[in-house]
């Protein structure tokens, strides 16, 4: 009951946050950092052997099989980036948000 009652706050006021706010891009930006603050944790809860392993010297940061997932994820997030950014660009030309 909880999580539909924050669904639905969240979703309405998505609306007037953006009305009121600043820049759209700065809002993008924001968006992403807050998501990766909210997720980051959970990954390095779940890779802690690796954090451990690496903040020990035993490792290095990246193997060679890492490179790819990493260069698909960059990706994944320049354009999810993006999209935030035109999103939130668009809603100032609307009438429901401007």
């Amino acid at each position: 009951m909880a999580v539909t009652v924050v669904t639905v706050v969240s979703a309405s006021a998505t609306a007037p946050l953006t009305a009121a706010s600043a820049s759209p891009l700065a809002m993008a930006f924001w968006r992403n950092a807050l998501g990766f603050a909210a997720l980051g944790r959970f990954l390095l809860l779940l890779r802690r052997r690796e954090v451990v392993r690496v903040a020990r010297g035993e490792r290095r940061l990246l193997r060679r099989e890492q490179w790819t997932p990493l260069g698909f994820g960059f990706l994944a997030a320049t354009a999810l980036a993006l999209h935030f950014a035109a999103f939130m660009t668009s809603t100032w030309l609307t009438t429901v948000a401007g």
